[in-house]
């Protein structure tokens, strides 16, 4: 009887049919674009890795020589790959892969993601390019198929692909193989969902791409969301009053901070503690004993509620919360407030959710008096 191929065979002979495929449409296009194949080297998988990662196709050099070594070097993965996470960008450091792990954390654990068998990071198509446009024509559609074909051999066993970029491609892979469930309901935002083969294939934008912090803050949800719950329309239940949302705060972001300036000043002008900033309408403090807690109005991208430790000096924003705050740390995490370097616990003004613009400054203003309460 005879034995079936282990996984490094089974890459071999898909290697060499993919090889063959980029060549031919070189020949096909009169097109002197070179390719390469692994970002993270396939030459050490064992095993089905973990989950695979997809780019848009590969932007450094390459060089395509018709060869016996070249097979080894499809294979061996980028020649920088080692040093993807030296501290410095002149010492090789990939601030492509830093930007995938932002994105990709909240979702699998730093140990998964750095380790070179259980997670495979690859492109679309290997054709080199500093960008799509500059790219063989026909690169994606001709050579797609190789990349599913990866897939196939692969087989993740977290059943997901995540697949950056994917305006660029996502649609090609529902021409090339069938999927039992599909979705480009948010491509506008360079959201996509697809299901082949029981493996998830979830669409997001290019990490390197610049976003807005609510825009992050939706690539991530939607990445969780679509990884964790069954099917599409589960996703879509949880993701759309974020969506309204956030649609709300976009058109109405002037009428919201009017809103809540205006309130600020009805509800508490009477109180000794609050202190308006020395620029007008920039932040309101309110003092207590132990904290201080602002409202920072002056730049919308910034507007947000923060609590930290007063008198604020240096490092000592880290508040000593203990057994007598429990209600407050408990109001914190319940409304999901964050913490960094320089507050105790914050929540910008687009963070809230609601129906109507009034509706998102009321729940605005709800927090600031619990939490004034609660100090």
């Amino acid at each position: 009887m005879k034995e079936s191929k282990n996984i490094q065979e089974s890459i071999q002979d898909w290697a060499q049919k993919s090889i063959k495929t980029y060549k031919n449409v070189l020949v096909k296009t009169n097109s002197k674009h070179d390719f390469i194949a692994s970002q993270s080297p396939l030459n050490k998988i064992k095993e089905s890795p973990e989950i695979i990662i997809l780019g848009k196709n590969p932007g450094h050099d390459a060089d395509f020589v018709e060869n016996e070594e070249f097979l080894d070097r499809f294979l061996k993965g980028n020649d920088t790959w080692d040093g993807r996470n030296n501290k410095r960008k002149i010492d090789g450091r990939w601030q492509y892969w830093q930007n995938i792990k932002f994105y990709l954390l909240p979702t699998f654990t730093k140990e998964l993601l750095e380790d070179d068998t259980k997670r495979i990071l690859t492109n679309a198509t290997f054709f080199c390019s500093s960008s799509p446009k500059n790219l063989p024509p026909c690169a994606y559609k001709e050579t797609i198929e190789c990349t599913l074909n990866l897939i196939d051999v692969l087989q993740p066993s977290k059943n997901v692909v995540i697949c950056m970029g994917a305006s660029d491609y996502f649609r090609l892979f529902k021409d090339k193989f069938e999927f039992t469930e599909y979705s480009e309901e948010y491509s506008s935002e360079g959201l996509f969902y697809g299901v082949r083969n029981g493996v998830k294939y979830i669409g997001m934008p290019h990490p390197s791409g610049r976003h807005t912090k609510w825009e992050n803050l939706l690539i991530k949800k939607f990445v969780a969301l679509s990884y964790k719950l069954n099917s599409f329309e589960e996703v879509k239940i949880v993701l759309e009053p974020y969506l309204k949302s956030f649609s709300l705060f976009e058109k109405g972001k002037e009428e919201i901070y009017n809103s809540v300036m205006k309130r600020i000043s009805e509800l508490f002008s009477d109180k000794k503690e609050t202190k308006p900033n020395s620029r007008p309408n920039s932040s309101v403090k309110f003092i207590f004993e132990n904290f201080e807690l602002f409202v920072i109005l002056n730049d919308y991208d910034k507007r947000l509620i923060g609590l930290r430790y007063g008198p604020f000096w240096g490092e000592n924003y880290v508040s000593p919360l203990t057994e007598k705050h429990i209600e407050l740390i408990k109001f914190i995490s319940y409304k999901g407030y964050k913490s960094n370097k320089w507050w105790t616990a914050y929540k910008h003004f687009e963070d809230y959710l609601g129906d109507s613009t009034s509706e998102i400054a009321d729940n605005i203003i709800k927090d600031l008096k619990d939490m004034i309460e609660l100090l």
